[in-house]
């Protein structure tokens, strides 16, 4: 769904006096501080409609552009920062550098990204390493496995696990165990029939399962059981609410505990796939969940999984192969779901792709042309009057 919103001018106007030399500097920021005036809508009382008193304006004369699915001045200050990491990423795709050096892995993945013409040639081919590792299933153990090798590589399956401090005891890192694994954002797409704001995208998807499973050789028949797996995680899973609960979410368990508490996930080998098997101890975020998880597992014929996780890795890849799965991909996420009418350019999204991906690389590459000494200096003074400033604030507090 299209949606438009509004964040405070100081705060863009602070980002790009950050991202940019003074003479880009000067052109960004105007001669004026605080809250934009012309964005009021002073034919709102405040005290009935603050958002619209404050916002009302801007809203009115300002068009969300075909590429994006919202838009704020946020988007405004990242087109500009955009345009600077294009030129210093085309530069350093033609001027790669040594070996291992960081022009060198920026201008690479660039170039490859790029290349469309190869991309389209490789197709699915390009992946099939990954795909592999679900061809590999053959039983619970395997398939426990293949959950942890395309979590490492960034395809996610019906539980999500991360490293962090403890909770209760920031002195040592644990590991965490969530719910995950859903196609929608939201358990609410799956079962809340009642609100027709999910229809089209409930009807959309069984097609949109069935072309990822084609692209991957797959039979596309096999859609209709996913999508009945994908609502039974759902059911399954916490909503919203209870999961801010940080005291419900808090449930450690041994390994021991795991295995009774859900027999057919096989953790040890789980755990050992992700690079975790000496943890003595994992906190489980929605114990049930698991539970749950564990029957589907024990229920649901092997096949059924595998189909599952050949389209998650088809759909955690596919904007990033051939245009035709790539197309097939936009159409629902990017349109349906989130109602964005056009794809952007594709420079554009090569540069977020190697931003996103080395984006150490890319920052230092962008400090050097962007962040000159004069600016750090600038920068420095002001976080140093903040603090002062809250020093301030502390020390008239009565409390």
């Amino acid at each position: 769904m299209n949606r438009i919103s509004r964040m405070t001018l100081g705060l863009s106007l602070l980002i790009g006096l950050a991202a940019a030399p003074r003479s880009e500097a000067e052109i960004l920021v105007p001669g004026k501080s605080g809250v934009e005036l012309e964005a009021i809508d002073r034919a709102v009382r405040p005290q009935d409609d603050f958002y619209q008193f404050a916002n009302g304006a801007w809203l009115d004369r300002t068009e969300i552009p075909a590429i994006y699915s919202s838009y704020s001045v946020y988007q405004q200050v990242n087109e500009r920062v955009e345009l600077s990491l294009q030129g210093i990423i085309e530069n350093a795709a033609a001027n790669p550098g040594p070996a291992g050096s960081e022009s060198r892995m920026v201008g690479d993945i660039f170039t490859s990204w790029m290349d469309e013409a190869t991309i389209n040639r490789l197709g699915v081919s390009a992946i099939r390493s990954e795909l592999s590792i679900v061809d590999g299933v053959t039983d619970r153990k395997s398939l426990a496995e293949a959950f942890a090798r395309l979590l490492r590589i960034g395809v996610r399956g019906p539980m999500r696990f991360l490293v962090d401090q403890d909770l209760k005891n920031s002195t040592v890192h644990v590991a965490y165990a969530h719910q995950d694994g859903l196609t929608f954002p939201d358990r609410d797409f799956y079962l809340d029939t009642a609100n027709p704001k999910f229809d089209k995208a409930r009807a959309a998807l069984p097609g949109y399962i069935g072309s990822m499973l084609k692209a991957a050789g797959r039979d596309e028949a096999g859609a209709a059981a996913i999508v009945e797996l994908e609502t039974a995680i759902a059911r399954a899973q916490w909503d919203k609410v209870k999961n801010r609960d940080n005291e419900a979410t808090y449930n450690p368990r041994t390994i021991a505990e795991l295995e009774s508490l859900a027999p057919h996930i096989e953790w040890k080998p789980l755990l050992a796939a992700l690079g975790a098997g000496s943890a003595d101890r994992v906190i489980v975020g929605q114990p049930d969940y698991f539970q749950a998880l564990d029957g589907m597992i024990e229920s649901r014929p092997l096949e059924e999984w595998k189909n599952y996780l050949a389209y998650r890795v088809m759909d955690e890849r596919a904007a990033n192969l051939d245009s035709t799965t790539a197309a097939i991909r936009f159409e629902f996420r990017n349109r349906t779901l989130n109602g964005q009418q056009v794809e952007r350019e594709r420079w554009k999204r090569g540069v977020s792709l190697v931003d996103r991906l080395v984006g150490q690389a890319v920052g230092k590459l962008y400090v050097a042309q962007y962040f000159p000494p004069e600016a750090k200096a600038r920068m420095n003074e002001m976080v140093r009057n903040v603090m002062k400033t809250l020093d301030a604030s502390l020390d008239g507090l009565e409390w």
